[in-house]
């Protein structure tokens, strides 16, 4: 990423903030939301998904609000400010992907405009829902793995992975894509093993 690139990125993902944070302040209430933010506070009062409540999804969405609730006020606007910083993330590491790609600023800035335009991403992602979480967690994943060729990067991507179909298990359809992915490099990735003494060590 060039310079400038370097140097917009902050202004960018302001931005970007600025009008996430509008949207989900403006936007009517989502039907599902409601659902969502009463299992978070639930499993912070003691309550276990799926023995205790009702829950038809997979379990860290509510873990994760949970806890930032748990920190901060428990209500519904606290949790659409969660998801708009998440969807703000996801917007600043579009622009540093696609700066990066094309090597221009102006690519990057193409980029996060039509993300913060597409109304979609405005329909779906600011709100206290699924794709808040999961979808920055596998464009994560995605990236540590197409720009990093160490393993370290490998750890930390499927660890997003994960996540992410942690949060939402259709997403592991997309987990043949990496692992072909990842074989096709398997020459970058070379064989760890860990030290004979027990202490695993720094990856390169």
């Amino acid at each position: 990423m060039t310079r400038t690139s370097e140097a917009l990125l902050i202004p960018v993902t302001l931005i970007l903030g600025v009008i996430f944070v509008a949207v989900c302040r403006m936007r009517l209430v989502d039907s599902d939301e409601g659902f969502y933010l009463l299992a978070a506070k639930s499993v912070f009062r003691g309550k276990l998904l799926y023995c205790d409540m009702f829950y038809n999804q997979m379990p860290l969405l509510p873990y994760f609000y949970g806890l930032w609730m748990k920190v901060g006020p428990a209500t519904w606007s606290s949790g659409r400010l969660l998801a708009a910083l998440l969807t703000t993330c996801l917007g600043g590491l579009l622009y540093c992907h696609v700066a990066r790609l094309c090597r221009n600023w102006l690519a990057g800035c193409l980029a996060a405009l039509l993300f913060a335009s597409s109304c979609y991403v405005l329909a779906w992602y600011p709100l206290v829902k699924t794709s808040s979480l999961s979808v920055p967690l596998l464009f994560g994943a995605y990236m540590v793995l197409w720009e990093a060729s160490t393993r370290k990067a490998l750890v930390l991507a499927g660890l997003l992975l994960g996540l992410a179909i942690d949060t939402r298990l259709y997403l592991i359809v997309v987990l043949p894509i990496f692992l072909l992915y990842i074989y096709s490099r398997r020459r970058t990735f070379r064989t760890w093993r860990p030290p004979l003494d027990g202490s695993w060590g720094a990856l390169p």
